[in-house]
Protein backbone atom coordinates (compact mmCIF):
# COMPACT_ATOMS: atom_id res chain seq x y z
CA UNK A 1 0.00 0.00 0.00
CA UNK A 2 2.94 2.45 0.85
CA UNK A 3 4.65 1.83 -2.23
CA UNK A 4 1.54 2.85 -3.85
CA UNK A 5 1.35 6.06 -1.95
CA UNK A 6 4.84 6.75 -3.22
CA UNK A 7 3.96 6.48 -6.86
CA UNK A 8 0.42 8.52 -6.13
CA UNK A 9 2.79 11.51 -4.49
CA UNK A 10 4.76 13.15 -7.41
CA UNK A 11 1.98 11.61 -10.19
CA UNK A 12 -1.03 13.65 -8.60
CA UNK A 13 1.18 16.52 -8.27
CA UNK A 14 1.06 16.48 -4.60
CA UNK A 15 5.28 17.06 -4.29
CA UNK A 16 7.76 16.92 -6.70
CA UNK A 17 11.45 18.62 -7.33
CA UNK A 18 11.27 20.17 -10.89
CA UNK A 19 14.85 19.80 -11.48
CA UNK A 20 14.67 21.55 -15.13
CA UNK A 21 13.07 24.59 -13.25
CA UNK A 22 15.16 24.75 -9.98
CA UNK A 23 11.63 24.51 -7.90
CA UNK A 24 9.56 22.66 -6.37
CA UNK A 25 6.07 21.30 -7.09
CA UNK A 26 3.40 21.04 -4.66
CA UNK A 27 -0.21 20.75 -5.48
CA UNK A 28 0.16 21.09 -9.33
CA UNK A 29 2.04 24.60 -7.84
CA UNK A 30 5.48 25.50 -9.05
CA UNK A 31 7.25 26.63 -5.73
CA UNK A 32 10.72 28.69 -5.76
CA UNK A 33 13.25 28.59 -3.64
CA UNK A 34 11.75 32.41 -2.90
CA UNK A 35 8.69 31.64 -2.10
CA UNK A 36 9.80 31.07 1.60
CA UNK A 37 6.56 31.85 3.37
CA UNK A 38 5.94 28.12 1.55
CA UNK A 39 9.37 25.99 1.72
CA UNK A 40 10.34 26.84 5.31
CA UNK A 41 6.90 25.65 6.82
CA UNK A 42 6.87 22.82 3.92
CA UNK A 43 9.66 21.38 5.43
CA UNK A 44 9.32 22.20 9.42
CA UNK A 45 5.49 20.58 8.70
CA UNK A 46 7.25 17.23 7.47
CA UNK A 47 10.09 17.03 9.77
CA UNK A 48 7.23 17.75 12.60
CA UNK A 49 4.84 15.22 11.83
CA UNK A 50 6.91 12.79 11.36
CA UNK A 51 8.51 13.71 15.13
CA UNK A 52 5.23 13.74 16.58
CA UNK A 53 4.03 9.98 14.61
CA UNK A 54 7.62 8.40 15.71
CA UNK A 55 6.97 10.05 19.01
CA UNK A 56 3.48 8.01 19.29
CA UNK A 57 4.44 4.97 17.24
CA UNK A 58 7.98 5.14 17.28
CA UNK A 59 9.70 3.00 14.36
CA UNK A 60 6.16 2.69 13.03
CA UNK A 61 7.60 3.06 9.57
CA UNK A 62 9.95 0.20 9.94
CA UNK A 63 7.86 -2.00 10.45
CA UNK A 64 4.36 -1.02 8.76
CA UNK A 65 5.06 0.57 5.74
CA UNK A 66 9.00 0.66 4.36
CA UNK A 67 8.89 -1.22 1.12
CA UNK A 68 12.89 -2.64 1.49
CA UNK A 69 11.26 -4.54 4.41
CA UNK A 70 8.38 -5.72 2.62
CA UNK A 71 10.52 -6.47 -0.68
CA UNK A 72 12.86 -8.11 1.17
CA UNK A 73 10.30 -10.47 2.05
CA UNK A 74 8.77 -11.12 -0.89
CA UNK A 75 12.43 -12.17 -2.33
CA UNK A 76 13.35 -14.21 1.13
CA UNK A 77 10.03 -16.34 0.81
CA UNK A 78 11.07 -16.41 -3.19
CA UNK A 79 14.21 -18.07 -2.40
CA UNK A 80 13.09 -20.60 -0.12
CA UNK A 81 10.21 -21.65 -2.13
CA UNK A 82 12.55 -22.36 -5.33
CA UNK A 83 15.76 -23.53 -3.37
CA UNK A 84 14.61 -24.73 -0.12
CA UNK A 85 17.36 -22.50 1.29
CA UNK A 86 16.58 -20.59 4.96
CA UNK A 87 17.55 -17.15 4.12
CA UNK A 88 17.16 -16.01 7.77
CA UNK A 89 15.95 -17.58 10.87
CA UNK A 90 12.65 -18.47 11.11
CA UNK A 91 12.05 -19.20 7.78
CA UNK A 92 9.99 -22.21 7.33
CA UNK A 93 12.48 -24.54 5.68
CA UNK A 94 11.52 -26.33 2.21
CA UNK A 95 12.86 -30.07 1.30
CA UNK A 96 14.91 -29.50 -1.21
CA UNK A 97 13.14 -32.72 -2.97
CA UNK A 98 9.78 -30.53 -2.84
CA UNK A 99 11.25 -27.07 -4.19
CA UNK A 100 10.04 -25.58 -7.58
CA UNK A 101 13.46 -25.71 -8.72
CA UNK A 102 13.50 -29.39 -7.82
CA UNK A 103 9.84 -29.97 -9.74
CA UNK A 104 10.83 -28.08 -12.73
CA UNK A 105 14.77 -29.67 -13.65
CA UNK A 106 16.81 -26.77 -12.67
CA UNK A 107 19.84 -27.45 -10.48
CA UNK A 108 23.28 -25.48 -9.88
CA UNK A 109 23.17 -22.21 -11.22
CA UNK A 110 19.86 -22.31 -12.56
CA UNK A 111 17.71 -22.43 -9.56
CA UNK A 112 19.07 -18.90 -9.12
CA UNK A 113 17.33 -17.26 -12.30
CA UNK A 114 13.98 -16.90 -11.45
CA UNK A 115 15.06 -15.26 -7.93
CA UNK A 116 17.52 -13.19 -9.91
CA UNK A 117 14.48 -12.21 -12.35
CA UNK A 118 12.78 -11.66 -9.84
CA UNK A 119 15.44 -9.13 -8.55
CA UNK A 120 15.65 -7.59 -11.67
CA UNK A 121 12.20 -6.98 -12.05
CA UNK A 122 11.86 -4.87 -9.13
CA UNK A 123 15.06 -2.93 -9.52
CA UNK A 124 13.54 -1.67 -12.83
CA UNK A 125 10.27 -1.03 -11.24
CA UNK A 126 11.70 0.82 -7.95
CA UNK A 127 14.01 2.76 -10.12
CA UNK A 128 10.78 4.39 -11.82
CA UNK A 129 9.96 5.99 -8.46
CA UNK A 130 12.79 8.45 -7.77
CA UNK A 131 12.28 9.37 -11.90
CA UNK A 132 8.68 10.45 -10.89
CA UNK A 133 10.23 12.99 -8.57
CA UNK A 134 12.28 14.21 -10.46
CA UNK A 135 10.21 14.96 -14.26
CA UNK A 136 7.06 15.29 -14.59
CA UNK A 137 5.09 12.07 -15.03
CA UNK A 138 4.83 12.33 -18.93
CA UNK A 139 8.01 12.69 -19.42
CA UNK A 140 8.64 9.15 -17.44
CA UNK A 141 5.67 7.82 -19.63
CA UNK A 142 7.31 8.59 -22.29
CA UNK A 143 10.66 7.26 -20.80
CA UNK A 144 9.08 3.97 -20.53
CA UNK A 145 7.27 4.06 -23.93
CA UNK A 146 10.04 5.03 -25.75
CA UNK A 147 8.16 7.93 -27.25
CA UNK A 148 9.63 11.13 -28.62
CA UNK A 149 6.76 13.27 -28.34
CA UNK A 150 7.59 14.51 -24.79
CA UNK A 151 11.37 16.11 -24.26
CA UNK A 152 13.55 13.77 -21.97
CA UNK A 153 16.10 15.17 -20.11
CA UNK A 154 19.60 13.69 -21.47
CA UNK A 155 20.33 12.01 -18.97
CA UNK A 156 17.29 9.63 -17.84
CA UNK A 157 18.59 6.72 -18.99
CA UNK A 158 21.73 7.41 -16.84
CA UNK A 159 19.37 7.74 -13.88
CA UNK A 160 17.49 5.13 -14.34
CA UNK A 161 19.80 2.04 -14.95
CA UNK A 162 21.59 3.65 -11.91
CA UNK A 163 18.50 3.21 -9.58
CA UNK A 164 17.85 0.12 -11.35
CA UNK A 165 21.30 -1.50 -10.52
CA UNK A 166 21.37 -0.43 -7.37
CA UNK A 167 17.90 -1.76 -6.38
CA UNK A 168 18.80 -5.07 -7.88
CA UNK A 169 21.64 -5.10 -5.73
CA UNK A 170 19.96 -4.27 -3.07
CA UNK A 171 17.07 -6.84 -3.87
CA UNK A 172 19.46 -10.03 -4.85
CA UNK A 173 22.16 -9.45 -2.09
CA UNK A 174 21.52 -7.04 0.42
CA UNK A 175 17.98 -7.22 1.86
CA UNK A 176 17.45 -7.26 5.49
CA UNK A 177 21.35 -6.22 6.26
CA UNK A 178 20.40 -2.56 5.36
CA UNK A 179 17.54 -2.74 7.74
CA UNK A 180 19.80 -3.98 10.27
CA UNK A 181 23.07 -2.22 9.86
CA UNK A 182 22.84 0.46 7.35
CA UNK A 183 19.94 1.87 7.24
CA UNK A 184 20.03 6.17 8.56
CA UNK A 185 16.09 6.30 8.37
CA UNK A 186 15.92 3.66 11.02
CA UNK A 187 18.55 5.55 13.08
CA UNK A 188 16.60 8.42 12.79
CA UNK A 189 13.43 6.98 14.25
CA UNK A 190 15.44 5.69 16.92
CA UNK A 191 15.95 8.72 17.86
CA UNK A 192 12.49 9.22 19.18
CA UNK A 193 11.79 6.25 20.86
CA UNK A 194 11.33 6.15 24.68
CA UNK A 195 9.58 4.19 27.55
CA UNK A 196 6.38 5.74 26.05
CA UNK A 197 6.23 4.85 22.59
CA UNK A 198 4.62 1.77 21.23
CA UNK A 199 6.20 -1.55 21.93
CA UNK A 200 5.79 -5.67 21.79
CA UNK A 201 4.64 -6.39 25.87
CA UNK A 202 5.06 -9.62 27.25
CA UNK A 203 1.81 -10.50 29.61
CA UNK A 204 3.83 -11.89 32.70
CA UNK A 205 1.11 -13.60 34.58
CA UNK A 206 0.93 -16.03 31.90
CA UNK A 207 4.69 -16.75 31.66
CA UNK A 208 3.70 -20.77 32.16
CA UNK A 209 2.06 -20.68 29.51
CA UNK A 210 5.53 -20.28 27.29
CA UNK A 211 7.10 -23.38 25.71
CA UNK A 212 10.33 -23.09 24.71
CA UNK A 213 8.98 -23.36 20.82
CA UNK A 214 10.89 -20.50 20.06
CA UNK A 215 7.82 -19.37 17.72
CA UNK A 216 8.17 -15.48 18.59
CA UNK A 217 12.01 -15.35 18.51
CA UNK A 218 12.79 -17.34 15.42
CA UNK A 219 9.75 -15.36 13.49
CA UNK A 220 12.12 -11.62 14.23
CA UNK A 221 13.79 -11.26 11.65
CA UNK A 222 16.10 -8.81 13.48
CA UNK A 223 16.84 -11.95 15.65
CA UNK A 224 15.03 -10.18 19.20
CA UNK A 225 13.87 -12.08 21.63
CA UNK A 226 10.28 -10.29 22.28
CA UNK A 227 9.64 -11.91 25.96
CA UNK A 228 12.63 -9.00 26.81
CA UNK A 229 12.09 -6.35 24.54
CA UNK A 230 14.56 -3.34 25.92
CA UNK A 231 12.84 -0.12 24.88
CA UNK A 232 16.39 0.95 22.70
CA UNK A 233 16.69 -1.95 20.70
CA UNK A 234 16.48 -2.43 16.39
CA UNK A 235 12.68 -3.74 16.97
CA UNK A 236 10.73 -1.93 14.30
CA UNK A 237 7.09 -3.39 15.89
CA UNK A 238 6.14 -5.36 12.96
CA UNK A 239 4.31 -7.49 14.76
CA UNK A 240 5.20 -10.61 13.42
CA UNK A 241 6.34 -12.35 16.89
CA UNK A 242 2.65 -11.63 18.05
CA UNK A 243 1.43 -13.52 14.93
CA UNK A 244 3.58 -16.48 15.29
CA UNK A 245 2.59 -16.32 19.22
CA UNK A 246 -1.26 -16.02 18.37
CA UNK A 247 -0.57 -19.10 15.85
CA UNK A 248 1.18 -21.52 18.50
CA UNK A 249 -1.07 -20.50 21.39
CA UNK A 250 -4.37 -20.64 18.97
CA UNK A 251 -3.75 -24.01 18.86
CA UNK A 252 -3.95 -24.51 22.43
CA UNK A 253 -7.53 -22.47 22.70
CA UNK A 254 -5.36 -19.24 24.12
CA UNK A 255 -4.93 -16.12 22.67
CA UNK A 256 -1.44 -14.71 22.46
CA UNK A 257 1.33 -13.62 24.89
CA UNK A 258 2.39 -10.73 23.10
CA UNK A 259 0.32 -7.53 22.25
CA UNK A 260 1.49 -3.69 21.35
CA UNK A 261 1.48 -1.58 24.30
CA UNK A 262 2.05 2.01 24.92
CA UNK A 263 4.73 2.01 27.87
CA UNK A 264 4.84 0.00 30.64
CA UNK A 265 1.09 -0.69 32.52
CA UNK A 266 2.79 0.59 35.85
CA UNK A 267 3.67 4.48 34.08
CA UNK A 268 0.02 5.24 33.79
CA UNK A 269 0.77 8.70 33.79
CA UNK A 270 3.44 8.88 30.73
CA UNK A 271 4.65 12.54 31.90
CA UNK A 272 7.63 11.73 29.55
CA UNK A 273 5.46 11.56 26.84
CA UNK A 274 2.92 14.05 27.69
CA UNK A 275 5.52 16.31 27.95
CA UNK A 276 7.10 16.00 24.37
CA UNK A 277 3.68 16.17 22.61
CA UNK A 278 2.92 19.60 24.79
CA UNK A 279 5.47 21.37 22.46
CA UNK A 280 5.01 18.58 19.45
CA UNK A 281 1.91 19.13 18.42
CA UNK A 282 1.47 22.93 18.84
CA UNK A 283 4.77 23.64 17.04
CA UNK A 284 3.35 21.25 14.40
CA UNK A 285 -0.18 23.32 14.52
CA UNK A 286 2.07 26.88 13.97
CA UNK A 287 3.95 25.48 11.18
CA UNK A 288 1.08 23.67 9.27
CA UNK A 289 -1.08 26.94 9.78
CA UNK A 290 1.86 28.78 8.25
CA UNK A 291 2.09 26.53 5.02
CA UNK A 292 -1.44 27.19 4.53
CA UNK A 293 -0.87 30.90 4.90
CA UNK A 294 1.95 30.70 2.47
CA UNK A 295 -0.51 28.83 0.42
CA UNK A 296 -2.49 31.04 0.24
CA UNK A 297 -0.52 34.30 -0.73
CA UNK A 298 1.46 32.14 -3.49
CA UNK A 299 1.98 34.12 -6.80
CA UNK A 300 1.47 32.32 -9.78
CA UNK A 301 3.77 34.02 -12.12
CA UNK A 302 6.52 36.15 -11.34
CA UNK A 303 7.88 39.23 -13.80
CA UNK A 304 11.34 40.81 -14.08
CA UNK A 305 12.81 43.63 -16.02
CA UNK A 306 16.40 44.93 -16.83
CA UNK A 307 18.59 46.16 -19.10
CA UNK A 308 20.20 43.47 -21.34
CA UNK A 309 23.81 44.63 -21.70
CA UNK A 310 24.12 48.77 -21.01
CA UNK A 311 27.61 48.27 -22.34
CA UNK A 312 26.17 47.39 -25.39
CA UNK A 313 22.61 48.54 -26.02
CA UNK A 314 21.63 50.90 -23.41
CA UNK A 315 17.69 50.73 -25.11
CA UNK A 316 17.72 47.37 -25.16
CA UNK A 317 15.51 45.58 -22.19
CA UNK A 318 14.69 42.08 -21.31
CA UNK A 319 11.34 41.41 -19.79
CA UNK A 320 11.18 37.87 -18.26
CA UNK A 321 7.71 36.58 -17.31
CA UNK A 322 7.36 32.97 -15.50
CA UNK A 323 4.37 30.90 -15.57
CA UNK A 324 4.55 28.88 -11.88
CA UNK A 325 1.33 26.78 -12.90
CA UNK A 326 1.71 23.56 -14.80
CA UNK A 327 -0.91 24.59 -17.51
CA UNK A 328 -0.39 27.13 -20.18
CA UNK A 329 -1.95 30.32 -19.62
CA UNK A 330 -2.26 33.14 -22.16
CA UNK A 331 -1.26 36.58 -20.95
CA UNK A 332 -1.02 40.19 -21.99
CA UNK A 333 1.53 42.56 -21.89
CA UNK A 334 1.78 46.51 -21.41
CA UNK A 335 4.42 49.17 -21.28
CA UNK A 336 3.73 52.41 -18.95
CA UNK A 337 5.53 55.61 -18.76
CA UNK A 338 5.96 55.89 -22.57
CA UNK A 339 4.24 56.47 -25.76
CA UNK A 340 3.34 53.86 -27.92
CA UNK A 341 6.10 55.11 -30.82
CA UNK A 342 8.91 55.45 -27.96
CA UNK A 343 9.91 51.35 -27.82
CA UNK A 344 8.92 48.49 -29.67
CA UNK A 345 8.72 45.16 -28.71
CA UNK A 346 10.44 42.21 -30.13
CA UNK A 347 7.91 38.27 -30.75
CA UNK A 348 5.06 38.28 -28.46
CA UNK A 349 4.11 34.85 -27.79
CA UNK A 350 0.12 33.92 -27.11
CA UNK A 351 0.85 31.94 -23.81
CA UNK A 352 3.61 31.44 -21.59
CA UNK A 353 4.52 27.48 -21.14
CA UNK A 354 3.36 25.32 -18.39
CA UNK A 355 6.19 25.99 -15.56
CA UNK A 356 7.88 27.95 -18.08
CA UNK A 357 8.45 31.33 -18.99
CA UNK A 358 9.18 33.62 -21.79
CA UNK A 359 11.53 36.29 -22.48
CA UNK A 360 10.54 39.17 -23.91
CA UNK A 361 12.96 41.79 -25.59
CA UNK A 362 12.18 45.74 -25.77
CA UNK A 363 13.78 48.24 -27.44
CA UNK A 364 13.53 52.36 -26.56
CA UNK A 365 13.67 54.28 -29.60
CA UNK A 366 16.17 57.20 -27.70
CA UNK A 367 15.59 59.75 -30.29
CA UNK A 368 12.02 60.37 -29.31
CA UNK A 369 12.75 61.04 -25.95
CA UNK A 370 14.36 64.25 -24.40
CA UNK A 371 17.53 64.15 -22.44
CA UNK A 372 17.00 62.77 -18.46
CA UNK A 373 15.81 59.80 -16.48
CA UNK A 374 13.01 58.47 -17.58
CA UNK A 375 10.83 55.42 -15.79
CA UNK A 376 9.11 52.57 -17.34
CA UNK A 377 6.94 49.70 -15.75
CA UNK A 378 6.28 46.60 -17.66
CA UNK A 379 2.54 45.46 -16.69
CA UNK A 380 1.64 41.79 -17.93
CA UNK A 381 -1.92 39.98 -16.83
CA UNK A 382 -1.70 36.46 -16.83
CA UNK A 383 -5.22 35.28 -16.24
CA UNK A 384 -6.55 37.00 -13.67
CA UNK A 385 -3.26 37.75 -11.80
CA UNK A 386 -1.24 41.35 -12.74
CA UNK A 387 1.69 41.64 -12.20
CA UNK A 388 4.18 44.55 -12.74
CA UNK A 389 8.23 45.94 -12.60
CA UNK A 390 9.94 48.95 -13.19
CA UNK A 391 13.44 50.36 -14.70
CA UNK A 392 14.98 53.50 -15.33
CA UNK A 393 16.36 54.17 -18.78
CA UNK A 394 18.84 57.36 -18.77
CA UNK A 395 18.84 59.55 -22.03
CA UNK A 396 21.94 61.46 -22.12
CA UNK A 397 22.57 64.81 -23.47
CA UNK A 398 23.91 64.68 -26.90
Amino acid sequence: MFILVLVAIPVSGLLRIDVLQGAFVILDRQIWWSDFGVVFPLWGTIALGLMLLYSVLGMVFCGWACPQNTLSELVDKTITRWIGKRTRQGMEQVDPEQTLAQRKGLSGWWRWLPVLGLAALLGMFFALIPLLYFLPPQAVWAFVTFADNVDIPPYTGWLFSLFAFAFFVDFAMVRHFYCKYLCVYALWQHIFKTDHTVRISFDETRLSECPSCQACSSSCFLGIDPRDVATYTHCVNCGQCIEACAGYQGRQGRGSILSFAFGHEEEMGRPALRSRLQWLIPAFLGVASMLVYGLSQWESGHLAMAAAAKWKQPEHYVIDLSNKMLVPRPFSLAIKGLEPDQYRIGALPTKVPPGGRVVIDLWIAPETLPPGSHRLMAEARIGDDLYRDAAMYIRETP
